[in-house]
C-alpha cells in the first residue's frame, strides 16, 4: 500500500523537476539547509505520493546546505515536467517545508 502525505491544507514548498524517458530507478540530489535535529524532509510526488526523504541529526549551521542523495523507484516520477513539494516532519509536527528547508533538487541520473 503506497503512502500518502497528509491533507492539512499546508502549502509546502515547491520544486520543478523535469524528468526524462527513463526504464530504471533515478536519482535525485535534494539540496536543504538546516533542520532541527531528528528533523525529517519528506517529497511528494504531484499525486500525493510520498516518493522520498531525507533525516537530519545533529547540530548544523544555519547557513550551511546539506546535499542528500535519493534514489527513486522507477515509477515514482513521471516523464516531463513534475513538482515536488516539502514536508518537515518533527516530534512536535508536521509543517510545510520553506524556502530555507527545501532550497533545490536536481536529477543526477540521465538515462
Amino acid at each position: 500500500m503506497a503512502q500518502t502525505a497528509p491533507d492539512d491544507g499546508m502549502a509546502p514548498a515547491q520544486l520543478s523537476l523535469t524528468v526524462p524517458p527513463h526504464d530504471d530507478p533515478l536519482t535525485v540530489e535534494v539540496i536543504t539547509g538546516a533542520l532541527p535535529n531528528g528533523a525529517e524532509l519528506i517529497l511528494v510526488a504531484p499525486d500525493g505520493r510520498i516518493v522520498g526523504g531525507v533525516a537530519f541529526f545533529g547540530q548544523l549551521n544555519p547557513a550551511d546546505e546539506q546535499y542528500h542523495q535519493i534514489l527513486l523507484p522507477r515509477d515514482a516520477l513521471m516523464e516531463g515536467e513534475t513538482t515536488l513539494t516539502g514536508i518537515v516532519k518533527t516530534p512536535e509536527g508536521d509543517r510545510p517545508a520553506g524556502p530555507d528547508d527545501l532550497r533545490g533538487i536536481r536529477l543526477l541520473d540521465q538515462p
